[in-house]
């Protein structure tokens, strides 16, 4: 399930940046994202993208948790978690928090959608 947030969280705009500057990216992704609805879109279609790469087990484990479809689950989670960056919902040391393998009740709440 670590893999799944990371790669989730991660969203393509993190990749690459150096330790010291990771939080101001994160902080700057997270005011693009709440700035703009078409950067919400096109962030959450670079997530699925990259999450495309799981497997079958996986992408069912996170259909079972958001219980939803497989073919919905990974368009969902993204749209979740890409919506509760911009709403400030998903913090900076929640994406930390993810990175080391710590998946908190709050960031299975916002999987879920029932932040």
């Amino acid at each position: 399930m670590k893999r799944l947030l990371v790669a989730a969280l991660g969203l393509g705009l993190l990749a690459g940046c150096q330790s010291t500057q990771e939080a101001n990216e994160f902080a700057v992704a997270q005011t693009a994202l709440a700035g703009s609805k078409a950067m919400q879109r096109e962030v959450s279609k670079e997530c699925v993208n990259e999450m495309k790469v799981l497997g079958a087990e996986d992408i069912r484990m996170i259909a079972v948790l958001l219980d939803t479809t497989k073919s919905k689950a990974l368009p969902l989670l993204c749209s979740r978690i890409v919506t509760a960056m911009a709403n400030g919902d998903l913090t900076y040391q929640d994406y930390k928090a993810a990175q080391r393998g710590g998946l908190s009740p709050k960031v299975v709440r916002v999987m879920q959608g029932t932040n």
